[in-house]
């Protein structure tokens, strides 16, 4: 068992890392955001239309417009890392819980593990196209981002979900990853509605439950490994 929770911790350490360096790549400030939105790379993910997404990157021809676009496409471009950090954490943490419990839901969650980051990558290839086409028709391309990013949003929180009746059974830092991924699932149900601050809660969810596993990983790395029982 230790051994399966020390590669959550090495993955997810890494998973963590690409996202902390994404802050510095990705731009904290953009043009008109969505209502209730703050951050610009999940507005973008969100956005509804051309309209909102020609608001947020500015002026036609303007020197920020290019500058946003620039910062925009890098980011999606380290993304495709990205995407194969995370659903490995996924699948390692799914892996670990179904080898502390037993539980069969964990092998579903293994399974499902690889359907965010997939559609991730369809994900990114909207936004790249979508910023190579500003201030022409992409309507349809909007609609694809559309689809691509609610299934991966809506699989990393079922596949987050299927820990949970584990993660109550593992303490206090259990107890808090449970309550936070709980928390987390209810703003991606909001989001999908109503975007705003419930699409920000749901991101930043997704980042702290992460951080939340982590601490359980290192605590389960430490635990002994418990001795066959002789017959």
């Amino acid at each position: 068992m230790r051994q399966a929770y020390r590669q959550v911790i090495a993955v997810g350490l890494v998973t963590l890392a690409i996202a902390i360096g994404l802050l510095f790549v990705l731009p904290t400030s953009m043009g008109v955001l969505p209502e209730g939105m703050q951050t610009p790379i999940v507005a973008f993910e969100l956005a509804r239309s051309p309209a909102e997404i020609e608001a947020m990157f500015g002026d036609p021809g303007s020197t920020e417009r290019a500058a946003w676009v620039a910062a925009m496409d890098l980011g999606n471009q380290i993304d495709f890392g990205f995407l194969l950090a995370y659903g490995a954490v996924l699948f390692l943490v799914s892996r670990a819980l179904r080898r502390e419990s037993g539980r069969t839901t964990h092998s579903l969650g293994e399974r499902l593990a690889f359907v965010g980051p997939l559609a991730d990558v369809f994900e990114n290839v909207q936004l790249l196209e979508i910023t190579s086409s500003l201030g022409t028709d992409y309507r349809d391309t909007v609609g694809r981002l559309m689809l691509y990013t609610w299934i991966k949003w809506i699989a990393i929180a079922l596949v987050m979900l299927s820990w949970a009746p584990t993660l109550l059974t593992l303490g206090r830092p259990g107890r808090i990853a449970a309550g936070t991924i709980v928390i987390t699932a209810l703003a991606t149900a909001s989001a999908v509605v109503v975007r705003g601050i419930a699409a920000e809660a749901m991101s930043l969810g997704v980042v702290l439950s992460l951080v939340c596993i982590l601490v359980l990983a290192f605590v389960r790395a430490r635990k002994p490994d418990e001795a066959p029982v002789e017959a």
